[in-house]
């Protein structure tokens, strides 16, 4: 056998915990439960809602508000809204059950899936605020320009 090593190989040296780190990964894990659960509630109230609201306004139609927005894809919006909820949620419900696991057997692969678990519910944060942030910044600009459109109209009335 050849003891070379691959190049893509690394040795990493072990993580030892301390029993204080064991324990507030633990404490960690038990909100992250709590916070993820009251997620999944809030998400099925959303889909609910949704739900509700698209079909209430499909059959009332535009007679109750006429606007020429159909008032019934509302509901589309916010079974939309609850899909894209349902993900951070679910990486953070997952990232506490395997830590919890991890914390109880000790074992090392359930410490690294929840790890995962973590770095996907961050990463999805993330990508998400930077998608609103775009969306504000979309928005903002198009108050900006409608406003002065409007104005524009304003000034040519008077």
């Amino acid at each position: 056998m050849d003891n070379k090593t691959n190049e893509n190989e690394h040795q990493i040296p072990a993580l030892a915990f301390s029993e204080n780190a064991i324990s507030f990964l633990k404490t960690g894990a038990s909100w992250a439960k709590f916070i993820a659960i009251i997620g999944f509630i809030f998400v099925g109230l959303i889909a609910f809602g949704g739900l509700i609201f698209g079909v209430a306004f499909s059959f009332i139609g535009n007679d109750f508000m006429p606007t020429s927005f159909p008032i019934g894809l509302l509901g589309f919006a916010f079974l939309l809204i609850a899909a894209v909820y349902f993900f951070p949620v679910f990486y953070l419900y997952r990232f506490s059950t395997q830590a919890h696991n991890a914390v109880i057997s000790l074992n090392s692969n359930n410490l690294e899936l929840s790890m995962l678990n973590l770095k996907s519910y961050f990463k999805f944060i993330g990508i998400l605020i930077i998608v609103m942030l775009a969306l504000y910044a979309i928005g903002i600009i198009t108050m900006i320009v409608g406003f002065s459109f409007l104005q524009d109209q304003i000034l040519q009335m008077g």
